[in-house]
């Protein structure tokens, strides 16, 4: 069917509950578009994470609150645990 294209996607004023797992994006077209120029966003969220250091996953990387937020993503986000 080609490939699949997410753009647009805001995922803003939400509580999201994680035990375990990641929330995030993963692409597998080969391009960071996704990531960087088709407007998808992550900002404003509460998360309940437990006990996972790496809850995160973009740009192909498992990643720790901070490392999330300095790509931009959770931006004014509450991290609980």
């Amino acid at each position: 069917f080609g490939a699949n294209e997410l753009r647009n996607l805001v995922v803003e004023r939400n509580t999201i509950v994680m035990p375990r797992g990641q929330t995030g994006i993963a692409e597998n077209i080969g391009t960071t578009a996704v990531f960087v120029s088709w407007n998808n966003r992550f900002a404003g969220n509460r998360y309940l994470l437990a006990s996972n250091p790496a809850p995160f996953f973009w740009m192909g990387q498992s990643l720790e609150e901070r490392q999330w937020q300095a790509y931009g993503s959770g931006a004014n986000d509450l991290y609980g645990r």
